[in-house]
């Protein structure tokens, strides 16, 4: 863990499995009245494939967290 700020943000170094190589990974969550955005930032990938193939990790990754929340208003 890089930075800890409570109800803002967290920063930590990260790696999938099959990489060689470390990331930084930034995950917010912004409360906003009746809504909550949760974004997800990612620096020092090395190309434009790992760009892309987390792009789509982060989207299921987001997909599944809206799908917790169906049914349950």
């Amino acid at each position: 863990v890089r930075v800890f700020k409570p109800n803002s943000h967290i920063r930590i170094n990260w790696k999938r499995k099959n990489w060689k190589n470390v990331s930084t990974l930034q995950i917010r969550v912004i409360d906003k009245r009746a809504k909550t955005t949760v974004s997800f930032h990612q620096e020092k990938l090395l190309d434009s494939q790992q760009r892309e193939e987390m792009k789509k990790y982060w989207n299921e990754v987001m997909e599944k967290i809206t799908n917790m929340g169906v049914g349950n208003k």
